[in-house]
């Protein structure tokens, strides 16, 4: 019985799991007729084990299971632990991390001060591994450390070999490089002492990755020529063992031929049988396909064309737009040069006819008022030139008219003048209507101060904070008085009321402070997203 058990663990070690597994059987028949049932547990803890090796899951779990009752009943917590050490293995390796913790943490309750150092040992490095692939690399490092330091209190370092080489890993993904690198070269020196090429091959790449991070190329370089020397020796040793076993493979397939060619036949048929459905259903899906693809492009093609026809609509009509406000500004223009040479000229003589002193008083009034009405008719054309030029309806252009008007209107006025305008104003278009109704509003406000405020401080401050322009144009006069009070926050006389229906037209708020302490304050806001063209 013993004797099959190692020859199972030898061909375990050369890679050979099949006849691994069939000793493991042998061992088992032999324990089960002389009824030793400790025995019995072990060889059935190791059959499961190389089952695991061999994919064979569901099978290595019903070994393990049985393993574990037997341990039960004979009382044994050691073999229970290792037994459930095997259960966490075996789903973790079928990625249920759940149902492996659930078995780690059994082993976690059955530990004590009696439990064997070794099987303690191998319980943290194996739920160390599972922890790893988690992402718990915190939790993992502690169990880690502690099967290192059970090894090397049982004088069992070589099992410390793959704990170094996991250890290492962690501290590579955490960016501990040199702590990493440290636990690579522990690995190395105990793969060197056992002769383990594999675990050599492991430790070479990781002291090169960490060396390379470290800027320790030479080192790097020097690691990584190891670990390929190593990686091609062993592809070497595989392929020598592969032969091997495709030479058994190859005599025992050889006596399957002669039964498998009786059925050659009808899996021949049933190939073809398979191959023709298989053809069908390609060329069902090429055709599906083709038609869905020249369905694509039918569409695709259609609103390419849409768009295409809804750009050149939007250009042409953009085009009309712009020669549109080219003519209607080239006739403003001519209508300015004719009509303002007139009107100047009707002015001109109008103060030559007010210096005549045979004129009667109403005369001269008369006079006067044709040469102011002639005046504000020149104004109010060169403001609509003004508005009509594109380049000029644009909140800087609206900033720039405002201060340049008010500076000519007031120049003559016994009053102090302050501006209090922002510096950097956007070029942001504005819509024509806005800027016309803003600019009108102002006028009309400075021409109320001129006639009737008797103010000796003006001033008019423009603000844009918080997505709007607020308009601020304040006066020291006597107020709005009215015949029964003086009155806040309420508009008297038809130009006042055209003001607040010109900034109200726009979306704007337009508010009116005034009495004799405090003169007259005028406050305008917009919003720039419903002034903006």
């Amino acid at each position: 019985m013993k004797s099959y058990n190692n020859l199972g663990s030898a061909k375990k070690e050369i890679g050979n799991h099949q006849e691994e597994i069939d000793y493991y059987f042998k061992a088992l028949n032999i324990t089960e007729e002389l009824k030793d049932t400790i025995s019995q547990t072990k060889i059935e803890m190791n059959i499961a084990d190389a089952l695991i090796r061999q994919q064979q899951f569901e099978e290595a779990e019903k070994y393990f299971i049985h393993a574990l009752e037997l341990l039960q009943i004979l009382g044994d917590v050691n073999g229970q632990i290792s037994c459930y050490i095997g259960l966490g293995n075996l789903h973790h390796n079928t990625g249920k991390f759940n149902r492996s913790i659930e078995y780690f943490i059994k082993v976690e309750k059955l530990v004590s001060s009696n439990t064997n150092n070794y099987i303690l040992a191998k319980y943290h490095a194996n739920y160390a591994a599972l922890l790893k692939d988690i992402s718990e690399e915190n939790k993992a490092i502690k169990h880690i450390q502690e099967s290192i330091k059970l090894n090397d209190k049982i004088g069992n370092t070589n099992s410390n070999l793959v704990n170094y080489i996991n250890l290492a890993a962690i501290y590579e993904s955490q960016k501990k490089t040199l702590l990493a690198k440290k636990t690579y070269l522990n690995a190395l020196k105990i793969a060197m002492e056992t002769g383990s090429k594999q675990w050599q091959k492991q430790a070479y790449l990781g002291i090169a990755t960490t060396s390379y991070d470290l800027g320790d190329f030479k080192i790097a370089f020097d690691n990584y020529e190891k670990y390929a020397q190593l990686k091609d020796t062993l592809q070497g040793d595989e392929i020598t063992t592969a032969i091997e076993e495709l030479k058994t493979k190859y005599e025992t397939q050889k006596k399957e031929n002669e039964i498998n060619l009786l059925q050659q036949s009808d899996l021949i048929k049933t190939t073809q049988i398979k191959t023709q459905k298989a053809q069908l259903y390609t060329k069902n899906i090429l055709i599906i396909s083709s038609i869905f693809v020249i369905l694509v492009i039918v569409v695709s093609i259609y609103f390419i064309l849409q768009k295409q026809k809804s750009k050149n609509e939007l250009e042409k009509a953009l085009a009309i737009k712009v020669t549109e406000e080219t003519e209607r500004l080239r006739i403003a223009k001519d209508i300015h040069d004719d009509l303002g040479s007139g009107l100047s000229k009707i002015n001109f003589l109008s103060e030559l006819i007010v210096k005549d002193k045979n004129l009667t008083n109403e005369t001269t009034e008369n006079v006067q008022s044709i040469a102011e009405t002639s005046i504000k008719i020149v104004e109010n054309m060169r403001d609509l030139i003004w508005i009509l030029n594109p380049e000029n309806t644009t909140l800087f252009g609206l900033v720039s008219r405002i201060r340049e008007y008010s500076s000519d209107y007031l120049e003559d006025y016994p009053a102090e003048l302050t501006f209090n305008f922002p510096n950097n104003v956007s070029e942001t278009t504005i819509s024509k209507e806005s800027y016309r109704e803003i600019f009108m509003t102002i006028k009309e406000a400075l021409n109320n101060i001129v006639k009737h405020a008797k103010a000796t401080i003006i001033e008019i401050q423009i603000e844009l904070k918080n997505s709007a322009i607020e308009i601020l144009i304040k006066d020291n006069g006597i107020g709005i008085v009215s015949n029964d009070s003086i009155k806040s926050n309420f508009l008297i006389g038809n130009g006042l009321k055209n003001m607040r229906y010109r900034i109200e037209s726009i979306g704007g708020l337009f508010k009116l402070e005034s009495n004799a302490n405090i003169g007259t304050i005028i406050k305008i806001l917009i919003s720039l997203e419903k002034i903006k063209n």
